[in-house]
C-alpha cells in the first residue's frame, strides 16, 4: 500500500455518505412502529372525545369549563410529569415499560365507558 492509503473510506466520506435502509427487517420495524404511532394517536382522539362526552353527561352547560380544566391538566403533566417520570425510569428496561404503561392505557380507556353507566 502507498503512504497514507487507507482500506475503508475516511472520517470525511463517511460523514457525507447518507443513511440507508439496511434491510427488510428494518422496514418492518418502521412499519410496526408507524402503525403503533398512528393507534396511539386514534386513541387519543377517542379518550379526548369520551372525556368530553363524560364532561357533557356530569355537568350539561358547564361542561366547556370542566373539559377546559380537564384538558389544561393533561398539557400541564405531558410538559411538568413527563421529564420527571423520564428521569425516574430512566434505568428500567424501556420495551416492557412501554409496553406495561400502554396496557394500563388501554384499560382505563376500557373503563371509561362504565362510568357512563348510570346504576
Amino acid at each position: 500500500m502507498p503512504d497514507g492509503a487507507t482500506d475503508g473510506p475516511g472520517p470525511d466520506e463517511d460523514a457525507a455518505r447518507p443513511l440507508s435502509w439496511s434491510g427488510v427487517s428494518d422496514k418492518r420495524s418502521y412499519y410496526r412502529l408507524f402503525a403503533a404511532y398512528v393507534l396511539a394517536l386514534f386513541a387519543t382522539g377517542i379518550a379526548t372525545v369520551a372525556l368530553a362526552l363524560l364532561a357533557f353527561d356530569l355537568s350539561g352547560d358547564d361542561s366547556g369549563a370542566i373539559l377546559g380544566t380537564a384538558l389544561s391538566i393533561k398539557m400541564l403533566a405531558y410538559v411538568v410529569a413527563a421529564p420527571i417520570s423520564a428521569a425516574l425510569t430512566e434505568r428500567l428496561p424501556r420495551k416492557e415499560l412501554l409496553i406495561g404503561l400502554d396496557l394500563v392505557r388501554a384499560a382505563s380507556l376500557c373503563v371509561l365507558p362504565l362510568s357512563l353507566i348510570h346504576i
